[in-house]
Order: structure tokens, then C-alpha cells, then sequence
């Protein structure tokens, strides 16, 4: 039997006694590699973040962790935004038991429109307090017979209820064809995914969209003569109850908040459990900057906050409470203990008649509501209306609206105008000036950090012909793994009959250290469950494969130059590498994506969300990378569209006018080539005279 050293003591060791890399003959189990560092970093995130929620022992140390997670979020032009009118549209009224329910459409900015429900009881009198309530992740949105259930109850116990479609629910599909009248992609997970993922390339974050329509939900309700605008609660439900803890920081005018979820667990809690997650809540560098859920629930103090949870099925409570324990010692650090409170009932669902109830009784007290009767009937006494009854569309899609603005329509328009005009090259200096302004964005935006391998991570490799007379060192890095035999023929045959010695690596999650552990009842692939841990903790998965190509290459290329070459994603890799470490003096990319910008142009592309950089749009694009690496000699071939098609010759002639316009400047013309529609042998046979030349 082997000896096993797990990542988890290679780490803890390293840290303790200055270990920075452990060979492969030492560590088993490559493809459980990703897994173990991933549970280590979260690990050691985790431990930070609470010393320092442990360490708060002042009102005024509390008030720096709200001011910290509000400089977090990226929502941009706020203030613009508010200014922005609402446009309500009063569609219809409808009248229930007790309860008229108010359709109504507004717009959270200008012509993107939330189709909303407004609850109140028929029989009140003087203003109401009012509840905004966020639905979770029924497709069904406003109009799911949980919500319409949840919301009457609050209403007929005398509250108003504003409650609306979140983002790519009900009413709201944002990928939707007009003209067919069809949704783009049939699956909403999938449209969360493909257009959160544009999101996270622009700088944004998908869940900024839901934060703001629920702002903006709150100015409409200052804009009704009916309603206490001095008891205003937020409660949200799974992705809802994400967007409460990411609204409330920002809107002092929430008074009370209300979380409900199956169970309440950090980031680290949730990725050991492998519990699925989609970019609603997945928001870039949080972890990174110290803030989880104990953190956001924390900084509502002394706001009243209510949790409510399940003991039944198969999640854990012990991860609720841990996660209470923390934040009922701020409360108790302020005075106000009794504010935070717990409620865990056996309902099926986390919208149950129990919980319902609860919510009711506890917003009642916090309230001042004495002489209000808290309504215990059961849910099934409860008059519900079809989703069509609730539509506030004529056709039951807002994008179908005149001049409607979706997610992917605000998208396309930003990477549009995010374009960055450079001057034209007048001199070397000049060029010089727009390399390190290029080089210092990539450092910026990839988070590679230091050339130094990784404790916990080991890169395999394969050596090929390293006689003492090769011609030099060239690297190769795939996504299809460095035993693959097209990458073998391909590209390292070229190479060693050129004369060079190669090593093929397998950066992290390629290859032999492919995870192979399974993700329970995820419809996201491996890679995108440890790219999303990357947005989490702002270290992109990209940007971890480039420090394990620039790790082995500083390692075992010593102080010679050498040649990188990449394949499919590992193109990414490849230049960026070569654009990092000037120690590269030759680069082949095959088969990568033409640009950045082609991969936001599109939401469904099909590039893996690991070949992605949040914020890289209107930073810098490919075309970038490769003029920096003037009057260095550089071979692209095949580039590829959004689809993974060939990228025709008339769309890569524009791609690269600009660098060749640098290469040119920098006396360097012919020292980039790029082709395209070339077959395996003809590649083949291209690639061999170009090394030659």
C-alpha cells in the first residue's frame, strides 16, 4: 500500500514550516487534488473571517463591517439609478378572501421591467406595514401557490406585501425571442448560468440585478399614500433570502429582515456538503474579502432579523446554529439579544404553514401590532390564482414589451462601450508604456501572484527528449490533458523534431488531476464548481492554471528562455503566461478563443466558465496580450468563435490589426502569425517550419 499524504497536511505543514512544494512521488490521488486544496483555502478563509467577527468588541468596530460590505457590492451608478422614474403601471385588481392583490409593472431602471403583486387586506384602516418579499427559485416566480399562500396570510394578519419575478422567473425570462416568442434556452439554471457568467466578464455580478429591483421596489412603496414607511421588513426565500442579506446592508429604509432557507451555512460549509450553486450566489471576492453569511447577518445589527429553517430532510441544523451562535454575540455586544432570533420548524417546505405563522407573530411584535390577530388557519384554506390570473404582461413576458430591456441587452451594450482605444504606436517607448499598462491589468485581473508552486498542488508532467544538445525547453499545457494523442502528434512532435526538449503539464484540473469526485445533483460540470469557488474567493481559475504553467517553468527551465505552447483553453494559459514572464520567448496558442470580448457577445457560448476572468472586459482582451509580446515570435493557430467554430479570415485580420500595428512599430513585422482552416496534418506540417525558421 502507498503512502498517502492528503493536500490538507501539505498545506497546514507548509504553512507551518515553509514547505512550497511537494513532489508527485509523495502524493496520491491526483484527482481528488482540487477538492482537498479547495476544502483547505476555503478553510483557512473561514478561519479569518471568524477571528475577526470574534475579535469586534465595539459598536464602532461593527460600523467598519458595514461600511466594508458595502464597499463591496458593484452595483454601479446607484445614485443615477435612483433617479431613474419608476413608471408604474397599474394593470388590474383582483380580490380574493380578505385580499385584493394588485398587479403592477414598474421599472427598476429605465425600461427594464418588474412585473410585481401587491397583497393587502381588504378591511384595513390607517397605514400598513409592509413586507417585500423575494420568491426563490420556482419557476412559477410571484405567481408560485407557496408565495401567493405566504403572502396572503401576512396580508390578512395586516400587512401590505410587495412581492415580484425575480430574474428569469415568471414573467422575466431574460434570453427570450420576441419575434417567436420563445425562451432561448429551455432550462432557467441555465440561464442564470450563461448570463451570470457574462456578468462576471463584465465586472458585475448577476445578483446586482435583484438587489436593485428590490431598491427600487422599496421607492415604489414610498410613492403609496397607504403604506408605513417607517416599518418596512425584507424577506426572502433560497435565492431570495441571498438577496435579502445583500439588499439590507444598503437600504437603511428595511427595518426588519427575515432569511428563510432549508439550512443557513458559510461557504465553506456548503462547498464540503457539495451543495449545487448558481451565479445568483456566487458574488466575486467575498470570501476573499472576509464576508459569508454570518458576516452579512452581523452587519444588520441591531435591525431585528428573524432566521427561519427546516429540521427536516437531509441538511444538517447544526450548520444554522453555528452560523446563529456568531452572530447572537454581536447582538449580544450591543445589548439588543432578544432582536435576532431562530425559528426551526418540521414543514416540508420552507414556505410551510409553521413558518408562515412564525414570521407573522414575530413581525407583529417587532411591529408594535398588539391588537393585530396573527391569521393560523392552514394553507389550505387559502383562495390561490392561476400564474395567468397573477401575469402583468398581455402576452406573460415582459421582453416582449415594447422597446424592453433584458440582462442580455444591458450586457451586450456595456462590452459594446467597454472597448478601450489605445493611441497608435509612435515609438518604442510609447509600445513600452502600453505593455506595462497591459502586463500590470493581467497581474490585476488573473491574481497569479508570485511563480512559486502552490503547497498542496502538484502538477504533473511528462518529459520528452531532453538530450543534452535540445535546442531549448518548450512547455505545453491542454485542456484535454498532455497524454492526449492529438496534442501528443499535434504539437509535441513538432517540437522534439525541431530539436526541442518538451514538458507537458497538467495544470490543475486537466489531465491526470482531473477531480473525479461527483457533485451531488448539480447540473453544473467539475470545472465550473471550482471556477465558481475561484469568483468566490477572487482567485479565477484561469489565473490558478497560469501560476501552475509559470511555477513549473521557473522550476525546471532555470534561467534560459524557453517556448510555451497551449491547445484549446490552455491557449488562455499559454498567453497570458508568456505575457507575465519575459523568460518566454516564443508562444504557440492552437485552438483558443479569439478574444475575451466573443465569449461576452454571446452568453451561450460554449468555452468553459474556466477559461473566464471577472472584470477582464474593458481591462484588456487577447489581441492585447499578443502585442505585448513584441518583437517576440508568436504562432496562433485556429482561433476560434463563441461556438468553438473556425474564426474566419476577414473577422481575424480585424482581431489583429492591432497588434500587428504594434509589431510593426516595434520593428517586428512577420514575428506574429496567425492561421486559421488548417486540418491536423496541415497544422502539423505548418507548425514544424515555422519552429525551423
Amino acid at each position: 500500500m502507498g503512502f498517502f499524504i492528503s493536500r490538507r497536511k501539505i498545506l497546514f505543514s507548509a504553512l507551518g514550516t515553509g514547505i512550497a512544494h511537494a513532489s508527485p512521488e509523495a502524493v496520491l490521488g491526483l484527482d481528488s487534488m482540487m477538492w482537498e486544496y479547495t476544502l483547505d483555502y476555503l478553510e483557512l478563509l473561514d478561519q479569518r473571517r471568524k477571528r475577526y467577527l470574534e475579535s469586534l468588541s465595539s459598536p464602532a468596530e461593527l460600523v467598519q463591517l458595514q461600511k466594508r460590505i458595502s464597499a463591496t457590492s458593484t452595483l454601479k451608478n446607484k445614485s443615477q439609478l435612483h433617479q431613474n422614474p419608476l413608471n408604474t403601471r397599474h394593470i388590474e385588481t383582483l380580490k380574493g378572501s380578505g385580499v385584493a392583490v394588485e398587479k403592477l409593472i414598474y421599472e427598476s431602471r429605465p425600461r427594464f421591467y418588474v412585473t410585481a403583486n401587491f397583497y393587502r387586506p381588504i378591511k384595513a384602516t390607517g397605514l400598513l406595514p409592509t413586507v417585500v418579499f423575494s420568491p426563490g427559485s420556482d419557476r412559477a416566480g410571484k405567481a408560485a401557490k407557496a408565495v401567493q399562500k405566504f403572502c396572503t396570510r401576512l396580508a390578512l394578519s395586516g400587512f401590505a406585501v410587495l412581492t415580484w419575478d425575480p430574474i428569469t422567473l415568471g414573467e422575466r425570462r431574460q434570453m427570450w425571442n420576441p419575434d417567436q416568442n420563445v425562451a432561448m434556452v429551455d432550462s432557467v439554471i441555465e440561464e442564470q448560468r450563461a448570463l451570470g457568467n457574462q456578468c462576471y466578464l463584465l465586472g458585475n455580478n448577476l445578483m446586482d440585478y435583484r438587489i436593485w429591483d428590490a431598491i427600487r421596489a422599496i421607492d415604489y412603496l414610498e410613492t403609496r399614500p397607504d403604506i408605513d414607511v417607517h416599518r418596512i421588513a425584507m424577506a426572502g426565500i433560497a435565492n431570495g433570502g441571498e438577496e435579502t442579506l445583500r439588499v439590507a446592508p444598503l437600504e437603511p429604509r428595511i427595518k426588519a429582515i427575515i432569511y428563510i432557507s432549508a439550512v443557513l451555512m458559510t461557504s465553506r460549509q456548503r462547498v464540503a456538503t457539495q451543495l449545487p450553486v448558481n451565479p445568483e450566489q456566487v458574488y466575486t471576492r467575498t470570501l476573499q474579502n472576509g464576508i459569508d453569511h454570518p458576516e452579512l447577518l452581523a452587519a444588520l445589527a441591531p435591525r431585528p432579523i428573524m432566521i427561519g429553517s427546516l429540521t427536516s430532510g437531509s441538511m444538517s441544523v447544526e450548520e444554522t446554529r453555528s452560523v446563529f451562535r456568531e452572530i447572537s454575540r454581536i447582538y449580544s455586544l450591543l445589548g439588543v439579544d432578544s432582536r435576532v432570533k431562530l425559528v426551526e420548524t418540521k414543514d416540508s417546505h420552507t414556505l410551510g404553514p409553521a413558518l408562515s405563522t412564525a414570521i407573522s407573530s414575530w413581525l407583529t411584535g417587532e411591529f408594535s401590532m398588539d391588537n393585530q390577530d396573527v391569521i393560523r388557519t392552514s394553507h389550505d384554506m387559502f383562495d390561490t390564482f392561476s400564474e395567468q390570473d397573477l401575469h402583468c404582461t398581455p402576452t406573460g413576458q415582459v421582453a416582449n414589451l415594447f422597446g424592453a430591456e433584458t440582462i442580455f441587452t444591458i450586457n451586450k451594450r456595456q462590452v459594446r462601450d467597454s472597448a478601450e482605444n489605445y493611441p497608435s504606436p509612435e515609438n518604442l517607448h510609447t509600445i513600452e508604456i502600453y505593455r506595462n499598462k497591459i502586463v500590470n491589468k493581467i497581474r490585476r485581473i488573473t491574481k497569479v501572484g508570485h511563480f512559486r508552486p502552490e503547497a498542496g498542488i502538484v502538477v504533473p508532467n511528462r518529459v520528452y527528449g531532453m538530450e543534452a544538445f535540445a535546442r531549448g525547453i518548450a512547455f505545453v499545457c491542454a485542456d484535454r490533458g498532455k497524454d492526449d494523442p492529438v496534442v501528443r502528434r499535434g504539437v509535441i512532435d513538432p517540437l522534439m523534431a525541431a530539436g526541442y526538449g518538451v514538458i507537458a503539464l497538467d495544470p490543475r484540473g486537466w489531465g491526470e488531476s482531473e477531480p473525479s469526485l461527483p457533485i451531488i445533483s448539480s447540473p453544473y460540470s467539475r470545472e465550473d464548481f471550482f471556477a465558481y469557488r475561484g469568483v468566490e474567493t477572487g482567485r479565477p481559475l484561469l489565473g490558478q492554471r497560469i501560476k501552475d504553467l509559470l511555477a513549473s517553468a521557473s522550476n525546471r527551465g532555470g534561467h534560459l528562455r524557453w517556448l510555451v505552447a497551449g491547445v484549446g483553453a490552455g491557449a488562455l494559459v499559454a498567453a497570458h503566461a508568456a505575457a507575465l514572464d519575459p523568460h518566454v520567448s516564443h508562444l504557440i496558442a492552437v485552438g483558443g478563443p479569439i478574444s475575451f470580448r466573443s465569449l461576452a457577445d454571446d452568453p451561450l457560448t460554449k468555452h468553459p466558465f474556466g477559461s473566464f476572468l471577472p472584470g477582464v472586459i474593458g481591462e484588456y482582451d487577447l489581441s492585447d496580450i499578443y502585442a505585448t509580446l513584441a518583437p517576440r515570435k508568436v504562432l496562433v493557430l485556429n482561433p476560434q468563435d463563441s461556438q468553438g467554430e473556425l474564426v474566419p479570415h476577414h473577422k481575424i485580420e480585424k482581431e489583429f490589426h492591432w497588434p500587428q500595428m504594434i509589431y510593426t512599430g516595434a520593428g517586428a513585422g512577420g514575428a506574429l502569425s496567425v492561421e486559421t482552416g488548417l486540418d491536423p496534418e496541415k497544422m502539423r506540417r505548418l507548425l514544424g517550419k515555422w519552429l525551423k525558421s
